[in-house]
């Protein structure tokens, strides 16, 4: 949009630079620097400013988010957003500003995780900042940062970011600067794999037989997880078979299995040791396991 020169009795304005086209004159940089703005940024300036080449807004009192809008503009080489209260993240839609070689805009609250906040559209030349420092970005910085000819990027203050710079990068070295932490915090440990599945034998059988007449205490919950028997608690295996079960102090009830249905012989028949200290057991003890040559049995 152009304004004619002789129709417009404000033409000349502080801060505001003109050029003349055809008659007209265009807004190609506006400087307010320190002129207090206030309130959110127009997404409807990149309509009515098509020719604008550099905005500088610092220490306006400007607030909001960035427009999504300004992704329109075509000729915006330089942004200056310093010291406001401006939130949120870079809009993706300002990758197709490919004409920008200075983005700053430290000392505000912008988010977002710094792997996306720097389009790759972007032209950065030689001699080009991109100052987000002391804002609230997080991640690291990606290595192909380093590939886009800036000469500087000042990440300083935003304190969850980690890592170093790219090789090809230069941080800012002013006094009183800080470097990015270089140790970024380890990821979560991925979640343990599930036991191996296994397949239930007579003696697996047995014991969960057990269990059940012992009335499922408490202490033997893992009885009869798939797993394999030598894993379960109260357990001691040699190459694979039970040697020994102490459930002592368990606070069983019931009797000794030994019906027609129960595995019990067969889990005798390998036990060197059982030991049933402290229980609340009734009844005899199965034939199974008194005439058992194998089975030692402790009953305190």
């Amino acid at each position: 949009m152009g304004v004619k020169k002789n129709s417009d009795p404000n033409f000349a304005r502080e801060g505001i630079t003109f050029v003349d086209v055809y008659g007209y004159a265009h807004v190609i940089e506006i400087d307010l620097l320190e002129r207090i703005v206030a309130g959110p940024l127009p997404g409807l300036w990149a309509d009515l400013l098509p020719e604008l080449h550099l905005l500088d807004i610092s220490g306006g009192m400007v607030t909001g988010s960035l427009p999504k809008e300004w992704s329109k503009f075509k000729y915006l080489e330089v942004i200056r957003l310093s010291r406001n209260d401006l939130s949120g993240t870079l809009p993706e839609e300002w990758a197709t500003l490919d004409q920008l070689v200075d983005f700053i805009a430290p000392n505000n609250s912008l988010t977002g995780a710094v792997q996306g906040t720097l389009p790759t559209a972007w032209h950065f030349t030689d001699g080009n900042i991109m100052n987000l420092a002391y804002n609230q970005l997080t991640g690291t910085v990606p290595e192909e940062y380093g590939w886009l000819g800036l000469a500087l990027l000042d990440l300083r203050g935003n304190v969850a970011l980690c890592g170093g710079l790219p090789l090809g990068l230069q941080q800012n070295t002013e006094p009183g600067g800080t470097s990015l932490q270089q140790n970024c915090p380890s990821p979560p440990a991925p979640p343990s794999p599930a036991p191996p599945f296994v397949e239930w034998d007579e003696v697996g059988q047995a014991l969960v037989d057990a269990k059940a007449a012992w009335g499922n205490p408490a202490g033997l919950a893992d009885w009869g997880t798939r797993t394999g028997y030598c894993m379960w608690s109260r357990m001691r295996c040699l190459s694979g078979q039970v040697i020994m079960i102490d459930v002592s102090d368990s606070n069983l009830q019931g009797t000794m299995p030994d019906s027609p249905k129960s595995r019990m012989r067969c889990l005798s028949g390998q036990v060197i040791m059982i030991d049933l200290s402290d229980s609340n057991l009734q009844g005899t003890m199965p034939d199974s396991f008194k005439y058992s040559v194998h089975a030692g049995l402790c009953l305190q």
